[in-house]
């Protein structure tokens, strides 16, 4: 006679695949608190791949800074945040969502990384250089960041790697841009 709490046990691959349609960090690090076993499954290098931070919640500098700074970070290869300048809060807005020091660490502590997607994100003080340099693929959507960052794009030698940017609504960008010429005749 088959037993049905043995029955419905899942294996290890399968409860895998099942966490990794959660996509939000979050959920899948509470769900590390249940038992043992699920601490492991939830510490399984596959989750920590693609990590996107934009489902549920959005970080703040220092807990992104904290999560870069985490064993687990060492596996990503995509890093998907969104800012604060679509917040209803006017003190939000000027929040920053990457810094200097930031960008540094995800070069340091993210050996994969080859794509980073910043979503509406305040870059004010940021310079492309200071991005690390592996980097394939940057999505900007809906971000703001300074006329000398996108200056900056024209420059070949600066994330010679860079192969899709994605300037989507980005603020301080037009269809007359020079730094937008630059960037086509980078092709």
């Amino acid at each position: 006679m088959a037993n049905p709490l043995t029955d419905l046990v899942l294996s290890d691959p399968t409860w895998l695949r099942v966490l990794s349609f959660i996509g939000d960090p979050g959920v899948v690090c509470q769900l590390g608190c249940i038992s043992r076993r699920w601490y492991r499954l939830s510490r399984d290098a596959t989750l920590w791949r693609r990590v996107n931070f934009t489902e549920r919640r959005r970080l703040s500098l220092k807990k992104l800074a904290m999560f870069i700074r985490r064993p687990l970070a060492i596996h990503m290869h995509s890093l998907r945040v969104e800012g604060f300048i679509m917040s209803n809060s006017h003190s939000s807005a000027k929040r920053l969502t990457v810094s200097p020091a930031l960008l540094k660490e995800l070069e340091e502590r993210c050996p994969l990384l080859t794509e980073l997607h910043l979503v509406n994100a305040k870059m004010d003080n940021i310079a492309l250089d200071q991005f690390p340099e592996r980097l394939t693929s940057l999505n900007f959507v809906g971000s703001v960041m300074s006329f000398d960052f996108l200056a900056s794009l024209t420059n070949a030698n600066i994330l010679p790697r860079l192969t899709a940017i994605d300037l989507s609504y980005v603020h301080n960008l037009s269809s007359f841009s020079k730094s937008l010429d630059g960037l086509l005749s980078r092709t």
